[in-house]
């Protein structure tokens, strides 16, 4: 009997699910048709995004696996199913964590370990309210009105 695209998918899936939760994860499934996670695993509490790809053969090292760019921005790894076989390839060497952006926080992926804001634009307003409060503890008589 042969699969079509959309079985093979489900069941690399439940594949990709079974096998992160041999590995420790914690395990979520996106239960929407669309969306640019596929799996969530959650280990040692940190969270990972997977993309899980149905392959016939192993690709080069370096390949994307099909990633798009929204899913690259989002630290999204993709996770191969090899007939019952799986791997992650890009697999962070540090792992990425889930932060609350110090400014306005939103929780974004940082990128690196010492990353605080979720943006430039965060990172400059809270640096211009830094040297906002030191302007006023070093002026005790300067009136600062807020708006």
């Amino acid at each position: 009997m042969t699969e079509n695209k959309s079985q093979k998918g489900a069941a690399s899936e439940l594949i990709a699910c079974a096998w992160l939760l041999e590995r420790g994860y914690q395990v979520f499934r996106n239960v929407c048709v669309t969306g640019i996670i596929d799996v969530v695993g959650i280990k040692d509490g940190k969270t990972f995004f997977f993309d899980v790809k149905t392959r016939s053969t192993r690709p080069l090292p370096g390949d994307p696996g099909g990633l798009s760019a929204a899913q690259i921005r989002s630290g999204v790894l993709p996770l191969f199913v090899i007939g019952s076989e799986c791997y992650i390839e890009g697999a962070p060497t540090k792992i990425r964590e889930t932060i609350a952006c110090c400014e306005c926080a939103k929780v974004f992926v940082a990128r690196r370990l010492s990353q605080k804001y979720c943006s430039n634009k965060c990172a400059a307003n809270a640096t211009r309210a830094q040297k906002l409060q030191e302007t006023v503890r070093a002026n005790p008589l300067l009136k600062v009105h807020w708006p």
